[in-house]
C-alpha cells in the first residue's frame, strides 16, 4: 500500500497515470478490491460551510417569498430552520465510478426553513 498526502491534486492525477510506465519496466503492481487509483478527499468543508448555508437560506427565502406571493400572503418570519446533511458528490455522475475517484467535487447542503405567513 503506498499512501500519498497531497493538496497537488494534479500532480498526483500526473503520478497515478505514470503507473504504466512502472509496469513497463517490469515493476508488478497490485490492487485490492475493484478501486484502482488514488483517491481524491475533499477536506474544505469548514472553509466553505458558511458560503454554502448562506446560499441555501437565500434560495430558501426566495421560495417561500414566491409561495407567499403565489397564496395571496406574505412571509413572516422564521419559525423554524433546520441544517440537512452536507453532501459531497461527484460533480459528474459516472456509473459505476465512486465519488473519491473524481477530482471534481459537488458540494451540496440541504436548509429546511419554515416561515410564518401573513394574510
Amino acid at each position: 500500500t503506498l499512501l500519498v498526502r497531497s493538496p497537488d491534486v494534479n500532480a498526483v492525477a500526473s503520478a497515478a497515470q505514470a503507473t504504466g510506465q512502472l509496469v513497463g519496466q517490469g515493476v508488478a503492481l497490485e490492487s485490492q478490491g475493484l478501486a484502482t487509483g488514488p483517491s481524491y478527499l475533499f477536506t474544505g468543508i469548514n472553509a466553505i460551510k458558511p458560503a454554502l448555508l448562506s446560499a441555501a437560506i437565500k434560495a430558501a427565502r426566495a421560495a417561500a417569498v414566491q409561495f407567499a406571493h403565489d397564496s395571496g400572503s406574505r412571509i413572516g418570519p422564521i419559525v423554524r430552520a433546520n441544517q440537512g446533511l452536507i453532501e459531497i458528490l461527484p460533480r459528474d455522475p459516472v456509473p459505476g465510478a465512486r465519488e473519491q475517484q473524481q477530482i471534481d467535487k459537488t458540494v451540496r447542503v440541504v436548509a429546511t426553513l419554515d416561515y410564518a405567513l401573513r394574510n
